[in-house]
C-alpha cells in the first residue's frame, strides 16, 4: 500500500496519510469524519465511467471523448460500440495518455475498450478478451484490494443474449477462485430490467429469459444494480431513440457490483454527455 499510485498522489499534495487496513477502518472513515482536528477521507476513490460511443473512427469526437476523461478525472472508462480494428490501435492511442486496452469488433459494429489513467497502468494483474469485440475484464490489486472490473457490451437478441451470460459466467467463475476478490461489472447489457421503471415510451416488453439470466447470475456471484440500489424507485434512462410510436427511452446501462462494496460507493450517477449520439454515461465512485 505504500506504494500506491493513490498514495503518492496525495503525499505530492502535501497530505499526511492514516494507513487503515482492518476492514473495520471502512466503516470507522464513513462515520468519523475527523480526529484531532483533521478531518479524514478515504485515501483511494476509484471513479469509473461508462459510455456507449457508437462508434469512434471520427478524430474529433475521440478527442472529445479524451478531454471528457481528463475533465472528469475518471480512472478508468469503459467505452462499448467503439467499432476498433486492430490496424487502428495506434490511431486510437493518440491524444490520450494512459492505458488503453482493446477487444475489438469491426468498423461498423461490436467493440469494447478499457481506459486506464497513466499512473494506474501498472495495477493490471490479468486480463481477459473477448475475440468479437464483447468484453474485457481485467483483475487489478488496489490498496490490498483484489477487484475484478469487467467491461461488457452485450448482443441485442435475447438468443444472442443467452448464449453471451453463458460465457461471461465462464469467465467470471474462473476469476472468482482468488481470495477475497470483489467484482465490478458495467457496460451496455442491452437488457431494461423492470418495464414499470427502466422503460417509457415504444413497447413496454422486457426480454424476460435475459432478465431472469441476469438475475441468475447476480445471485451466483452476489452482485447488486448498484444505481438501483441507490435509487429504488427513480425514473431515469441511459438510452433513446426515436421509434414509429414516438419517442422511446430505456436504462440500459449500468454497474453490477458486488453486494460487500454497497458502503464503498457512495454514488453512482446517471450523467448527460452529449458526446454519444444515443447514449448518456453511467459514472461510480468507489472508495477503498
Amino acid at each position: 500500500m505504500n506504494n500506491s499510485p493513490f498514495v503518492e498522489r496525495l503525499r505530492n499534495r502535501g497530505y499526511e496519510v492514516l494507513y487503515m487496513e482492518d476492514p473495520i477502518d471502512t466503516k470507522v472513515v464513513q462515520q468519523v469524519k475527523a480526529y484531532d482536528g483533521k478531518s479524514l477521507t478515504s485515501a483511494v476513490i476509484l471513479s469509473i465511467a461508462s459510455l456507449n460511443v457508437k462508434g469512434l473512427n471520427d478524430g474529433s469526437k475521440r478527442i472529445s471523448l479524451y478531454n471528457w476523461i481528463r475533465e472528469n478525472n475518471f480512472d478508468i472508462t469503459f467505452f462499448q460500440e467503439s467499432h476498433s480494428e486492430s490496424y487502428l490501435e495506434e490511431t486510437f492511442r493518440q491524444h490520450f495518455f494512459g492505458k488503453i486496452i482493446f477487444s475489438h469488433g469491426t468498423s461498423r459494429k461490436s467493440g469494447v475498450m478499457m481506459l486506464f489513467k497513466k499512473d494506474l497502468e501498472n495495477l493490471i494483474e490479468d486480463l481477459k478478451v473477448d475475440d468479437r469485440g464483447r468484453y474485457i475484464i481485467v483483475t487489478v490489486k488496489v490498496a490490498d484490494q483484489n477487484l475484478v472490473i469487467g467491461n461488457i457490451y452485450f448482443p441485442n437478441t435475447q438468443k444472442d443474449q443467452l448464449n453471451f451470460f453463458k460465457k461471461l459466467d465462464r469467465v467470471l467463475n474462473s476469476i472468482r477462485a482468488i481470495k477475497d476478490t470483489k467484482i465490478i461489472v458495467g457496460g451496455d447489457w442491452n437488457i431494461a430490467q423492470d418495464p414499470n421503471k427502466d422503460m417509457e415510451g415504444g413497447r413496454s416488453e422486457t426480454k424476460k429469459k435475459s432478465v431472469q439470466a441476469l438475475r441468475a447470475l447476480a445471485d451466483k456471484y452476489d452482485l447488486e444494480d448498484i444505481w438501483r440500489q441507490q435509487n429504488p424507485d427513480s425514473r431515469m434512462f441511459t438510452f433513446e431513440m426515436q421509434c414509429n410510436t414516438g419517442l422511446k427511452q430505456c436504462r440500459l446501462d449500468y454497474f453490477y457490483t458486488s453486494c460487500k462494496l454497497r458502503d464503498c460507493i457512495p454514488k453512482c450517477e446517471i450523467v448527460q454527455t452529449y458526446l454519444a449520439p444515443d447514449h448518456d454515461a453511467v459514472v461510480m465512485e468507489l472508495n477503498i
